[in-house]
């Protein structure tokens, strides 16, 4: 099928759903989904199909959405900026492999200054506290590939498990005012 710009499937009035693979884990255990701490780098991600220790291959070239469009905008309760997944071949659309590769890729972004400054206490702390561990020699943290500056990464605090995309109407419409892939 073809591959949609934004601008198509908002003329369109298409609904797009997320591939299966990239929904959140179940109880099912006939639905794989993917384990993968975003901190880390995408070769470290497994279906939850595969054997442990293997890296995850099957539906790697997948499409992320059905229909396939050439960007995904990403938002999240965890963190207030938008994050913007484009496909890396624009005739095959954003994939799943585009998604997780996306999403580290933000993860490793310097934060903006004025949002460091613009923390409420609390946060600030809860932000340090993140910032120590993401680059300790902890099992799950990248350490000291994070590198010094605080990055977005930093502001996922304990959430750093890809947990499955869902679409959420009500959630992107307050937080963006408008609805869309």
């Amino acid at each position: 099928g073809p591959v949609l710009t934004p601008l198509e499937i908002s003329i369109l009035d298409v609904k797009v759903q997320i591939n299966p693979l990239l929904a959140p884990s179940t109880d099912t255990a006939d639905q794989p989904y993917l384990e993968y701490n975003v901190l880390l780098p995408v070769r470290s991600a497994r279906r939850s199909t595969d054997q442990a220790g293997r890296s995850w291959t099957g539906g790697r070239t997948a499409p992320a959405t059905f229909p396939r469009v050439t960007k995904l905008n990403l938002i999240s309760k965890t963190f207030k900026w938008v994050m913007i997944i484009e496909a890396d071949n624009p005739t095959l659309g954003v994939t799943c492999s585009d998604v997780l590769h996306g999403i580290h890729e933000d993860m490793n972004r310097l934060a903006p200054r004025s949002t460091i400054e613009g923390l409420a206490p609390r946060e600030y702390n809860l932000l340090m506290e993140s910032y120590k561990i993401n680059r300790s020699t902890a099992r799950h943290a990248p350490g000291g590939e994070f590198g010094a500056p605080v990055k977005r990464g930093d502001f996922l605090h304990r959430s750093i498990m890809f947990d499955g995309i869902v679409e959420d109407e009500a959630f992107t419409l307050q937080k963006l005012g408008a609805s869309g892939p």
